[in-house]
Parts: structure tokens; C-alpha cells; sequence
């Protein structure tokens, strides 16, 4: 059971070093043929972050761009997931405050609004996750995970897009590199080994290794193995990069 308290301040734990380096925030691509708007909205609309009750529909998306497959970047819809958890877990006040408590490189982004099939710098997405931690969990990866979950929930649509309807866990296992790819791009998920009821996976990250997508990816794969059918899931993180670990991987 995790407690909230909203007035902790956001500090680094001297385990734990920031996800990257000091990069310019602002970089931000214009978007590709945004798809147009569902036709019907849940009953509770944010100014900010849309849907706060359900997951949006799936939209194809449009075929990345070239400069896209350099470095990190995140898909709006996985941030707009965040914020949809916090409204959610929280309040919608506590969105306001995250948002009012960005860095003004990205306070600026925040401000702009989110679009769902937009891609933004990782930075977005990790400081939003650490700082959700810091604020309402204790600054220890756990509120992480949940951050992960939500991201699959959010992205329900998307993932059931690549699925027969009662796919075995073995299949789903095999489709997750290519659902990471429409939510992620500079992450790759790599399986070595999937057995009945097991499998290896190793993250492959663009850029400078971060300790809190690797926690993300935990939840993410947890909640998405669970909604498909698959009972009694355990995903543990056998190493990572930004613990100095040669290869990071998850089981």
C-alpha cells in the first residue's frame, strides 16, 4: 500500500542517478498527420490531458520519420497516460501541480498541450515519472511501476491492435518489441528466451541507459501480460545499465 503525501519536495536519492544528461528540452518535432479526433468523449474531459475515465481508441499511426530514429523520443499518448493517472490516483489539482512545477523548458511543452501522436523527448516522460514519485510515493521507484501500468492501460487500444482475441502469453511475449515500437522509439525490447510460463527480455535504450524506463517497462509488461489472460505475473529486473550492469534485462 503506497502512501501519498503532495508536499514532498523532488530530491534525488543518492542511489539513483538522473536519467540523463542536461539536454535541450525543447526539442520537440512537429507533428505527422495527427489522426483525427475520437467521434465520442468519455463523460469527464481535461483541459490539458483529454480522457480521464477510459482509454482513447486506437489510431493507426503515420510511418516514422527518419529523424525520429535517432535518440529517444515518446509518443504524446504515453504522457497524456500519466497525466490521466494522476487525475485519476490523484487529483486533477495534482496534474496542475506537476505541470507548475516543470523546468521551464518543458513547463513550456506542458503548456503547448499534449498531442496524442506527437513524439517529444524522453526527458518529458522521465521527469514527469521521477517527479510523480518524489511528490506522491517516497521517491523509490514504486509509484514507477504504477506509472508503467498506467501506460499499458492507457495503450489498450494499441496493444489489442496486434492480438488475436485470446492471444497465449507466448505470442503476446513475441508481439511486445513491435508494441514498444508504436509508444517508443529508441527502445527496443529484445527476447532471448520464451518458454511455457517464462521468458528473457533485454532493453535496448538510445542514448544514456535510465533506471526509471527500465522500472516503466516493469509495470508496462506486467499489466499488459495480466489484461490479456496471463495469471499470476512476476516481472523482476535482473540488471540495468544505469546500475552499471553490463546488459540490462528483465524475466
Amino acid at each position: 500500500h503506497l502512501t501519498t503525501d503532495p508536499v514532498i519536495p523532488l530530491v534525488q536519492p543518492r542511489n539513483r542517478q538522473p536519467s540523463e544528461e542536461a539536454l535541450p528540452l525543447t526539442q520537440r518535432r512537429p507533428p505527422h498527420h495527427p489522426s483525427p479526433p475520437a467521434t465520442s468523449l468519455p463523460p469527464r474531459v481535461h483541459p490539458r490531458i483529454g480522457w480521464t475515465e477510459a482509454p482513447p481508441p486506437y489510431h493507426h499511426p503515420s510511418p516514422v520519420k527518419d529523424y525520429l530514429k535517432d535518440g529517444f523520443w515518446v509518443r504524446g499518448s504515453v504522457i497524456l497516460g500519466v497525466l490521466r493517472f494522476v487525475s485519476r490516483r490523484f487529483s486533477d489539482r495534482s496534474v496542475k501541480d506537476l505541470i507548475q512545477s516543470a523546468p521551464p523548458e518543458l513547463r513550456q511543452i506542458f503548456d503547448q498541450g499534449i498531442e496524442e501522436n506527437e513524439w517529444y523527448a524522453k526527458e518529458c516522460f522521465t521527469w514527469l515519472s521521477e517527479r510523480i514519485d518524489a511528490v506522491h510515493g517516497r521517491d523509490d521507484l514504486r509509484l514507477v511501476v504504477e506509472v508503467g501500468r498506467a501506460v499499458a492501460e492507457n495503450a489498450f487500444e494499441t496493444i489489442r491492435h496486434f492480438l488475436p482475441r485470446l492471444p497465449q502469453v507466448e505470442f503476446l511475449i513475441s508481439k511486445l518489441p513491435e508494441i514498444i515500437g508504436e509508444l517508443f522509439q529508441g527502445l527496443s525490447l529484445l527476447i532471448h528466451r520464451v518458454g511455457r510460463g517464462h521468458a528473457r527480455i533485454e532493453l535496448d535504450e538510445a542514448g544514456t541507459s535510465s533506471l526509471t524506463i527500465a522500472v516503466v517497462m516493469l509495470g508496462f509488461i506486467e499489466r499488459t501480460l495480466g489484461r490479456f489472460g496471463a495469471n499470476e505475473v512476476e516481472v523482476n529486473l535482473l540488471s540495468a545499465r544505469a546500475l552499471d550492469d553490463p546488459t540490462p534485462s528483465l524475466r
